[in-house]
């Protein structure tokens, strides 16, 4: 048991790293894009950062998830209840740990550039990601 959480660490972390440099490259794009339009401070511009940002959660959710069926379901089937539980509370404290992160994270990076912060609708599409993933 201990070499397969070893082995899910050393995945995720791989895939987390790729999708965290992917969503900063991706921030400055933005950036530079609404800075062109003149629209930088706008309701448009924090949208589409927070909706990187929720694209980033529902990629490491759905990569864990994908991982998790490698490394302990990949000669198991049918599942169990039990598989199932066991998987549901490792997105599910995946998805708090991401949610927690990510909420910080912009909350820092929107009021460092100058927007309002994060929006109501944030936690709503986080939990839809959550409540619409793999498990």
């Amino acid at each position: 048991m201990e070499d397969k959480e070893k082995l899910v660490t050393l995945k995720y972390v791989e895939i987390f790293e790729a999708v965290q440099r992917e969503n900063r490259n991706k921030r400055r794009e933005l950036a530079e894009q609404f800075s062109q339009r003149n629209t930088f401070h706008s309701g448009a511009h924090e949208m589409a950062i927070i909706k990187l940002e929720l694209d980033c959660i529902k990629k490491l959710l759905d990569a864990n998830f994908r991982i998790l069926l490698e490394v302990y379901y990949r000669n198991s089937k049918p599942w169990t209840n039990n598989d199932e539980i066991f998987l549901m509370k490792r997105i599910e404290k995946l998805f708090q740990a991401r949610f927690n992160a990510s909420q910080n994270s912009l909350r820092d990076y929107l009021n460092q550039i100058g927007l309002r912060g994060l929006s109501e609708d944030f936690e709503r599409e986080a939990n839809s990601i959550y409540f619409n993933s793999s498990v």
